[in-house]
């Protein structure tokens, strides 16, 4: 469960995406993961390989080290590399919520690691065309409705920076 958290949490992945991951995605020269794949259910309830869930879900993401590194070390112990890297979504799913339900994180789902990755962006000031082609939106109103919730920490950060410009401006 490491790699498909690492992948939602810092790759912005949906669960989909991850688990049609394979290694010909992978370019190590480049440092970049090429999505194009997702596993989802057909009307039998089977998993089926389509293409991702908008064409702008079809995007190349530049790898962190900590990403890189460990895809890296789990090619180096794999049997075999012409097969799907992770688990399917389902179990991604089953498993992150065994995991969770025995963490203080009670109503944490998988998915919401990608709303952690935007978050960060947000933080960040990454400029929000920049996080929906990362995350593999097609506008950025997706940002607005579903991710632009305020994290605490960049919170203190701008009002920090609220009072010194008003002290700075009218004093006390």
């Amino acid at each position: 469960l490491y790699l498909p958290v690492l992948l939602a949490a810092c790759c912005g992945m949906r669960r989909s995406e991850i688990g049609a991951l394979t290694w010909d995605s992978i370019d190590f020269e480049r440092g970049t993961i090429t999505i194009n794949h997702a596993l989802v259910l057909d009307d039998n309830r089977t998993f089926v390989e389509k293409t991702t869930k908008t064409t702008a879900g079809t995007r190349t993401i530049r790898m962190i080290p900590l990403v890189s590194n460990t895809l890296r070390e789990l090619k180096s112990q794999a049997d075999s590399t012409d097969g799907y890297i992770t688990i399917r979504p389902d179990l991604i799913s089953n498993r992150f919520y065994n995991l969770i339900r025995k963490s203080p994180l009670q109503n944490y789902r998988f998915h919401d690691l990608r709303h952690y990755t935007v978050s960060v962006m947000l933080s960040l000031n990454v400029p929000k065309n920049y996080i929906a082609d990362y995350v593999g939106h097609e506008t950025e109103n997706m940002i607005d409705q579903v991710y632009g919730h305020i994290m605490a920490s960049r919170k203190t950060t701008v009002e920090d920076q609220l009072q010194d410009y008003f002290t700075s401006v009218l004093g006390e």
